[in-house]
């Protein structure tokens, strides 16, 4: 099979799940709809003349996100999404998903199939916004100038495509940096995020991060003792990718579960400096490459 056939099967997978939803439903007002990232991994034979050995062949509606860990190079990368570039107006609206969203038809605003070359030894996982989210600086109350606090730009040598982390002007909010510039306001978030997401999982392994360790001064997350490239760098498994990543949204969301344990009769304030995060499904699905 040549990767080129991939992207009809993965949307008759999406089309199948839909109907699978809805099926045997006569009343579907009280039918749920869901996201779904979710896609094939193989192993690219040497006739076809790519400079990678697998490649993951995805299909994506709604906003979760899927990320590379590349064993060779240590580096983390956010996997090419053609939506990042227009950031979403309002986080609620997940930008599509399946399921009866108007009628019996689903909402896909924002479905794309896309392609991610990979080595044996590297390391995929996909998440959903409740993990996501809690790496986005806006969520965390980090302003757009306080990006180039740790953890900052990514080092020029990093071989991400957001290596060139854009300047901001340090007197926006978010909503006025993607109001005036989406572009750059994504780049800038997804570099932020790449690179705290990074600072938490080069966390030494056997060595979880527990409630009493230190935190960062920015957004409560486990702050991580971060060894140099090189031999030194611990050697990612999915387990701890998939654990590491858990317990940063546990930490990140601390202080709007104490406020909701205080005030159980009222809503958390929309104030992401004061109560960071945000609470939301938390899945987190990791595998080795050529396992």
């Amino acid at each position: 099979m040549y990767t080129s056939q991939l992207p009809d099967l993965l949307l008759q997978a999406v089309a199948q799940a839909h109907a699978q939803i809805i099926e045997g439903k006569l009343d579907l007002a009280g039918v749920g709809t869901t996201t779904l990232l979710g896609g094939v991994l193989i192993r690219v034979q040497q006739q076809q003349a790519l400079d990678f050995s697998h490649a993951f062949v995805y299909a994506s509606v709604g906003d979760c996100k899927g990320y590379l860990w590349s064993r060779e190079h240590r580096t983390l990368s956010e996997m090419a999404d053609p939506r990042a570039a227009d950031p979403r107006a309002n986080a609620r609206d997940p930008g599509g998903r399946i399921g009866p969203h108007t009628g019996d038809l689903p909402d896909l605003r924002n479905i794309c199939c896309e392609l991610c070359p990979c080595e044996r030894g590297d390391i995929i996982f996909l998440v959903t916004d409740g993990v996501h989210d809690n790496f986005d600086p806006q969520s965390l109350g980090i302003t757009p100038a306080e990006c180039h606090c740790v953890p900052a730009r990514l080092d020029a040598s990093s071989n991400s495509a957001t290596a060139d982390h854009p300047d901001v002007d340090t007197s926006q909010t978010w909503e006025e940096f993607t109001r005036a510039d989406p572009s750059r306001a994504a780049a800038a978030k997804r570099a932020f995020a790449e690179e705290h997401m990074r600072h938490v999982l080069l966390a030494p392994l056997g060595e979880p991060p527990s409630r009493d360790a230190a935190v960062c001064p920015l957004c409560g997350a486990v702050e991580a003792s971060i060894p140099a490239d090189g031999d030194n760098v611990p050697e990612l498994l999915p387990e701890h990718v998939a654990e590491a990543l858990l317990e940063h949204c546990h930490v990140a969301t601390r202080w709007q579960r104490v406020w909701m344990q205080q005030n159980p009769k009222s809503k958390v304030p929309h104030d992401y400096q004061r109560f960071p995060g945000k609470l939301d499904h938390t899945t987190c699905v990791a595998w080795l490459v050529g396992e």
